[in-house]
């Protein structure tokens, strides 16, 4: 999965037909519009609406990113700076044998790597976690990774977790191991769900 950051500055409120930023008002014309994913055709929902203005279509992100598999999610911050917009989509893992990920037992999680890079006190990893199965819209959830190398070492256990993850979602996760390692050096990975928890 593969992170995508847009910032933007606060204060844009979007109404049937015009967006006010502070105290400045400009207007837009609505822009009736079918969407086709891979050539398949989806309905856009009804709360949605696509707008035209100065001759560029402005869709809405959460329809479109969920539509192709990815997952969007929104950071408010203070004090008139930019919020944040994450971006999470699958990409292939550059630095892993399995880009397919690694699933634990219950297949209720699945975990691959996107960079595998050693520091100074030991190895940097980000990764992506799926959640395949959970009774809860909102989840927090937590993981172990047991790593076991090619010449046969077991790696301390590296902990891991997603918060706020809804079924079928993905997130990116930064983890760390205190072991010096590369992808290439990974005979195995095992993925032990912790705790699935609602967010309430």
């Amino acid at each position: 999965m593969k992170k995508v950051i847009i910032a933007f500055i606060s204060g844009v409120v979007i109404s049937m037909s015009s967006v006010a930023v502070a105290t400045n008002q400009f207007n837009v014309s609505l822009f009736p519009s079918e969407f086709f994913f891979n050539g398949v055709k989806k309905p856009v929902p009804s709360e949605y609406e696509v707008f035209n203005y100065n001759g560029h279509v402005y869709v809405p992100i959460r329809y479109v990113t969920e539509s192709m598999g990815a997952t969007v999610g929104f950071t408010s911050s203070p004090d008139n700076k930019p919020n944040q917009i994450t971006i999470d989509y699958k990409e292939v893992g550059k630095n892993s044998d399995n880009p397919s990920g690694y699933v634990d037992s219950e297949k209720k999680i699945s975990v691959s790597f996107l960079s595998i890079n050693q520091t100074s006190r030991g190895t940097a990893l980000t990764g992506q976690v799926q959640l395949n199965d959970s009774p809860y819209t909102r989840n927090n959830v937590t993981f172990n990774m047991d790593i076991t190398l090619k010449d046969g070492k077991k790696l301390q256990t590296i902990s891991g977790a997603a918060v706020d993850i809804g079924k079928g979602e993905l997130k990116t996760i930064n983890m760390k191991s205190s072991d010096f390692f590369d992808a290439a050096d990974i005979a195995k990975v095992e993925i032990t769900v912790k705790e699935i928890a609602e967010v309430k």
